[in-house]
């Protein structure tokens, strides 16, 4: 993946989450939206730039991802 942009993956990790994953399961992990953010992207790129690795589990990439605001 690291020949494509951050927007790319973003783009194709939000039409997965959106189209599959659900809105209840969405819901019941607490996240608002299944939008995913370039920003989101680069930043679990850089946290992990030094470290070689296999491929991510989802429960890894949400864990890097910041949560969406708790409702009031």
């Amino acid at each position: 993946m690291k020949d494509n942009s951050d927007e790319w993956i973003a783009s194709v990790i939000s039409y997965i989450r959106y189209e599959f994953v659900g809105t209840s399961l969405r819901a019941a992990k607490g996240r608002q939206s299944a939008v995913v953010q370039p920003q989101d992207i680069k930043a679990v790129r850089e946290s992990y730039a030094t470290t070689p690795r296999e491929a991510w589990t989802i429960d890894e990439l949400e864990k890097q991802l910041v949560p969406p605001p708790a409702p009031k």
